[in-house]
């Protein structure tokens, strides 16, 4: 019991804006959370490129949200689909 207490007390939640996904979607708001979360990381480490870029990875990003390759790919076509 302690260990499940453990794990469900632990940093393993993912928070996403619920606004933003009834209008686009649960998995564009997850993987807009995570990019953004990312941006941030990176801008407080002035690590962005010269062109306020990053770079993250499909691995990456599926280690903080869970969604796997397909489900980023389906909502990252689906956001520029939305502009």
């Amino acid at each position: 019991m302690k260990s499940i207490i453990n794990l469900l007390a632990n940093d393993g939640y993912l928070i996403y804006n619920k606004e933003l996904a009834h209008k686009v979607g649960v998995h564009e708001a997850i993987i807009l959370g995570e990019l953004i979360s990312e941006y941030v990381y990176y801008t407080n480490r002035n690590e962005l490129t010269e062109d306020n870029m990053f770079y993250s990875t499909i691995e990456n990003v599926q280690k903080n949200t869970a969604l796997n390759e397909f489900y980023q790919r389906k909502a990252l076509k689906h956001l520029k689909e939305l502009g």
